[in-house]
């Protein structure tokens, strides 16, 4: 047989083979999909949309020890976050928990012991703070590597995304803390250009969907703490990351749209408000771990002293305060 004849056949042969091949090949179908790790099928899962809550009811036997002699409880749940003059609450649910992050937000009916999901967060996000009014719902979704703010009301409507940010090793994760009262929002953040540090409190009415800076610092040695909420007036405070740290309380008036710094306080951090009190943690700066809770009347100013721990004391009061 000639050569050119062998070379001819030898192509040939190779042709088919490389069909052959191919509709192998193209027989098998898709690659499967990549197997979802169990904990984000976890995360998949839909949160029970309405939780019937088991109230347990404890009677103590010593009234005199100065806690209620009857009070109630729900077991299943895991955190409340804030609350209305209504008496409902916002908080987060046990039986939702998975890996202890919290990934759906409920309201709380404590009179029908009844919990309705408000939201669910996406693989990866948790749920770290919510306020409620008597017609807003505001909370915050947070990754390791950014932070959402939501908003919804309460009867009705969709989910709203009104602010959003990324985080970073020189601002830290532990912002931002949204507070609520009358449709006004207040809340801060930090964020860093590579250059410096930015620090803002920021103040947001939801009904008209309009946002101010109330105060606006920058370096990396200061920033600006969870601000509070109340009627006509937002508090918060101004901190350093240094020793000796130095602090200080401002508050905002919602009708005069001043800000000013109370200075009657010295080193405060954490003020909570409630009408025209403040209730905050105050310091001296020559001995800043032995901390005390403080009252102040804005109206009379006033400042009174509740608790009295020394330097010389081994405990402290730097629990969040909180008025009601």
């Amino acid at each position: 047989m000639p050569s050119s004849i062998k070379r001819r056949k030898r192509v040939w042969v190779s042709f088919l083979l490389a069909i052959l091949l191919l509709s192998i090949s193209s027989c098998r179908g898709p690659n499967p999909p990549a197997a979802v790790p169990e904990e984000t099928k976890d995360w998949l899962k839909p949160a029970p949309f309405s939780v019937q809550l088991e109230r347990h009811v404890v009677t103590l036997e010593n009234p005199q020890s100065g806690w209620p002699a009857r009070f109630f409880y729900f077991p299943e749940v895991k955190e409340v976050m804030g609350g209305n003059n209504t008496g409902e609450i916002v908080g987060t649910l046990i039986l939702d928990e998975t890996k202890k992050k919290a990934r759906a937000l409920y309201l709380i009916n404590p009179m029908e012991s009844k919990a309705d999901k408000i939201t669910q967060v996406e693989a990866d996000y948790e749920i770290t703070n919510a306020a409620l009014d008597s017609e807003w719902v505001v909370w915050v979704e947070k990754s390791e590597k950014e932070w959402k703010i939501y908003a919804k009301e309460t009867k009705e409507g969709e989910a709203v995304l009104l602010d959003s940010g990324l985080f970073t090793p020189k601002t830290g994760h532990d912002f931002p803390s949204v507070s609520l009262d009358r449709g006004n929002l207040v809340y801060s953040y930090s964020l860093e250009d590579g250059k410096t540090m930015t620090s803002r409190v920021i103040l947001h009415n939801l009904a008209k969907k309009q946002s101010r800076v109330l105060q606006e610092i920058m370096g990396f040695d200061d920033y600006l703490g969870a601000p509070s909420i109340s009627g006509r007036y937002a508090v918060w405070h101004w901190g350093q990351w240094r020793t000796p740290s130095r602090s200080r309380v401002f508050l905002y008036d919602l009708e005069s749209g001043k800000t000013n710094q109370v200075n009657a306080l010295g080193e405060a951090i954490s003020p909570k408000v409630w009408g025209n009190k403040i209730v905050f943690v105050g310091y001296d700066a020559s001995h800043q771990e032995t901390k005390n809770i403080f009252f102040y009347d804005i109206g009379k100013n006033n400042l009174k002293q509740v608790t009295d721990s020394k330097p010389q004391d081994l405990l402290e009061h730097c629990a969040l305060p909180v008025l009601q």
